[in-house]
């Protein structure tokens, strides 16, 4: 028996278009990375994207007619690539006659995570991204020489991460930690870390001021406890073209070749999810015209 690979003409319908907007809205506030960092606009699959690379100087002037000197600000485009992230849900037909429960209410969250935890996976920790990426961020802060190494002080520690970003002239936005950090830091009875009193905010605590993000959808405690940036320089692009479609004929087949279902004849369904993201950290010069990397992070206990 020939096996085919599903393509578009053997689509049965569109999601509907409620449920795909929905699942990109809960990508993007599932996901670390979506909810901190700055999306910038992409509607092709590349992208530039303007970077400082020298910034103007002035210089004080002797006598009432003193030289004006000239100066000026340059920036170059880094490339921001929009690679494609997808996954395939098969669902039994059974369940989709089932009329007790919305069967795209349950799966949206599911997916949304599935993306949201494969993006942070990816820009945070450099787990399984294109190479388009680069580095993830630990990484990044690693090279940089920008880790501070934990003690019993979850508090200083998160600080002193702070400290380093601001040495290089960027502006911390915020930290994001490992789950369950927060428990550990309310035992220490930290008085400066309080709870966020603006609800909605991406940052349910604040520590001098500086948000904390906490219980991440993916974060990998081997590599850091902690990850403190300035998140305007972490940039992300998302294409419209995005595709939600249903399949209720032909086979879905593993790496190795292999029938993992025929959806006609064992009455399956399959949802196809595909989303086309871009990443690129940004290392803006400051003011005097170092460009630094703008993460650090308290190492892993």
């Amino acid at each position: 028996m020939t096996v085919n690979i599903i393509d578009r003409t053997d689509a049965l319908a569109d999601v509907p278009q409620q449920v795909a907007q929905a699942i990109v809205g809960e990508v993007e506030t599932t996901s670390t990375v979506m909810r901190l960092g700055k999306r910038v606009p992409v509607s092709t699959k590349e992208a530039n994207v303007p970077v400082l690379t020298s910034v103007p100087d002035a210089a004080w002037l002797t006598g009432d007619t003193g030289w004006k000197p000239t100066t000026q600000a340059t920036w170059e485009n880094v490339t921001l690539l929009a690679e494609e992230i997808a996954c395939v849900v098969p669902v039994p037909d059974a369940v989709l006659d089932d009329a007790s429960f919305d069967v795209w209410e349950m799966i949206k969250p599911l997916v949304s995570r599935a993306f949201a935890r494969k993006i942070d996976a990816a820009v945070m920790f450099g787990h399984g991204g294109p190479a388009s990426f680069g580095p993830g961020m630990v990484a990044r802060a690693t090279t940089a020489t920008h880790v501070v190494a934990p003690t019993s002080d979850y508090a200083a520690d998160l600080l002193s991460a702070a400290e380093a970003v601001s040495l290089t002239e960027h502006s911390v936005t915020g930290a994001v930690v490992r789950p369950g950090w927060q428990w550990t830091a309310a035992r220490q009875r930290t008085g400066e870390l309080v709870a966020n009193p603006v609800g909605g905010d991406a940052f349910p605590l604040r520590l001098l001021g500086m948000g904390v993000a906490t219980d991440p959808v993916y974060f990998d405690a081997t590599q850091a406890t902690a990850i403190v940036a300035d998140w305007t320089s972490v940039l992300y692009g998302v294409r419209q073209d995005m595709t939600f479609q249903v399949f209720d004929s032909g086979v879905i087949q593993d790496e190795d070749g292999s029938i993992a279902y025929n959806l006609i004849q064992q009455d399956v369904s399959a949802l196809r999810c595909v989303m086309r993201i871009g990443h690129v950290l940004a290392t803006p010069v400051n003011a005097a015209g170092v460009a630094g990397v703008p993460v650090a992070i308290v190492d892993n206990a």
